[in-house]
């Protein structure tokens, strides 16, 4: 079983107040156990709560909404990506 799993990651970037919005997604491959720890809970993983110890993508995302001209972000949902070939040999 591999140790890599991709999962698209759905978020949403604001400014003034959430009057100024945007969304986006980015395909991320990450240890299996934190992609499905997103997977399984939503929202609620520390993994994309700002105030989390562990919120390693929660950070990722604010750096990427930041690289957009936004201030805020806020994830919305994750799902399972279907990798290329290329992708599966890569990343075992």
């Amino acid at each position: 079983m591999s140790r890599h799993k991709t999962i698209t990651i759905y978020y949403r970037m604001s400014n003034n107040a959430g009057r100024d919005t945007a969304e986006s997604c980015v395909d991320l491959t990450m240890l299996a156990g934190i992609a499905d720890d997103v997977l399984q809970n939503g929202s609620s993983s520390g993994y994309v709560t700002p105030n989390s110890r562990k919120a390693y993508l929660y950070q990722l995302l604010k750096k990427l909404a930041i690289l957009h001209g936004y201030k805020d972000v806020r994830f919305i949902s994750a799902g399972v990506k279907e990798i290329e070939q290329w992708q599966k040999d890569t990343f075992r």
